[in-house]
């Protein structure tokens, strides 16, 4: 017979188990309490959820009774008779490690009853070393409304004493928009990333990363599994970053978004970052040895299995590079993949493209595939030198007409206080010398073949109050 609230009073001290300390949470992963020995937050439990004896009902504690010595290595759970619950799912933990997960128990008659039901005792409850840990000891209750079916499992097993929670959302990142920095010779790139919940909560959760329609997943490095949430992004520099370790894999961060809606979100973010300022969103400084960049995620207690990654390697670059040449110089059809904000698509490699570079605009949730544009530009005729190297001699002469050559000499000086200053410029490295109390230098670009209207990128680099400064200059070459 099936009932509805369950109850529970555990015989152990009481002074034990109502005077313990509230739950610190875990930041950015408020489910678990703490990671070693691995123990979830019993005020964020699932519903139905509860450690006996602590933040439960007064009535739920009469019903339920948890038998434990001083130091056990065995948990028996009783359910009076008459308590309108029944016990479907209890955690036991280890003194000095995780849960054990039972969704079945030994109740005298049978070794498998699905749940503990009024009025029956289970008994070889043991954790995954030898004592058991009574205080932490988590039950699962429901009045099964629709028959013997439907049982309050939220919790499953995971190695290590870990667990996760059915009720999690899968987030499938994805690689969005893509496109070459809209000033010429910049040489550097911008690649946009979204997001779709492939998988949102079911039902009521305890989740306290959840906010309305949206989850919270704070950036976090990937790696063994921990049950904790994964924002990663990773680039192939960062094994180069770190002076300490071999690898700087734990720089998660990225400029990546951290709340994640239940619609999804096609234009979550973009590196380089974009901004309400157009101008400054022509400057982008991803370039070919950044690749590959890859985007990981995982809520916090979801199990192993619902971690997504996007990836764009070197390898998808050229394969981006190789779509549009065919739809520049062959005529093919457009290439699919947006591009990003700020940015065009890569420049004709041919003589006589079929169509000009164009920009398309980012995607949106509404329309994640723009329509294509195609520009068919008016014939031009050129009538070009006749005799032994009249293409030389033409293409000297469109080159004279747009080369210039640059006289820049740029000064700069950083505020006091800044130490480790330097700037670096088409290769070279300048380090800031003292003068009058503060650092300068110089980047000379005398002599350097130019076209018009190219741009020359400085980057000014220092440290100052304990971080590192890194701001980037443009400067028109002639």
């Amino acid at each position: 017979m099936r009932h509805t609230p369950l109850i529970s009073a555990a015989v152990v001290a009481a002074s034990v188990l109502f005077s313990a300390a509230p739950a610190m949470a875990l930041p950015g992963d408020r489910a678990i309490d703490d990671s070693s020995p691995f123990r979830l937050n019993d005020r964020t439990l699932e519903p139905g959820c509860f450690v006996p004896g602590r933040f439960s009902n007064a009535d739920i504690d009469n019903h339920l009774v948890i038998d434990m010595g001083v130091l056990s290595e065995e948990a028996h759970v009783s359910v009076t008779n008459g308590a309108p619950f029944s016990v479907d799912q209890v955690l036991v933990p280890s003194t000095t490690d995780g849960y054990t997960v039972y969704d079945e128990f030994d109740t005298g008659s049978v070794n498998d009853d699905p749940d503990i039901d009024p009025n029956q005792t289970a008994t070889g409850l043991v954790s995954s070393t030898r004592f058991v840990d009574e205080n932490d000891i988590i039950v699962c209750v429901s009045s099964h409304p629709l028959g013997d079916d439907e049982y309050n499992r939220p919790y499953t097993q995971e190695a290590g004493g870990l667990v996760s929670v059915r009720n999690r959302p899968i987030l499938t990142p994805k690689v969005t928009a893509f496109g070459v920095s809209a000033i010429s010779n910049l040489n550097t790139y911008r690649i946009g990333f979204g997001y779709e919940a492939t998988q949102w909560y079911s039902g009521p959760t305890g989740d306290p990363n959840k906010f309305g329609d949206a989850v919270s997943v704070f950036p976090r490095a990937d790696g063994t599994y921990d049950a904790r949430r994964v924002n990663d992004v990773d680039k192939a520099g960062e094994s180069w970053a770190n002076l300490f370790r071999p690898t700087d894999e734990e720089q998660a961060y990225h400029g990546q978004n951290f709340l994640f809606w239940k619609s999804g979100d096609l234009t979550a973010w973009a590196d380089t970052r974009i901004t309400l300022d157009n101008r400054r969103n022509l400057l982008t400084d991803l370039t070919q040895g950044d690749l590959p960049i890859k985007w990981t995620l995982r809520p916090s207690l979801a199990p192993p299995s619902s971690k997504r990654s996007a990836t764009f390697s070197l390898a998808d670059f050229f394969a981006w590079n190789k779509s549009w040449q065919a739809y520049l110089c062959d005529g093919a059809a457009m290439p699919t993949l947006a591009l990003a904000p700020g940015t065009n698509s890569p420049k004709a490699e041919c003589p006589n493209p079929v169509h000009v570079s164009v920009t398309l605009p980012a995607p949106t949730p509404a329309n994640p595939t723009p329509t294509p544009i195609v520009v068919n530009p008016t014939p031009v005729t050129v009538n070009a030198p006749v005799g032994p190297g009249a293409g030389a001699i033409a293409d000297a002469l469109a080159d004279a007409s747009d080369s210039c050559t640059s006289k820049r000499v740029i000064k700069f000086t950083w505020r006091k206080g800044s130490t480790n200053t330097k700037l670096r410029y088409r290769g070279k490295t300048v380090k800031g010398k003292m003068s009058n109390g503060r650092y300068r230098a110089t980047a000379d670009f005398r002599g350097y073949q130019a076209s018009r209207g190219d741009l020359l990128k400085v980057a000014v680099l220092s440290r100052r109050n304990g971080r590192n400064v890194h701001v980037q200059r443009i400067f028109k070459a002639c």
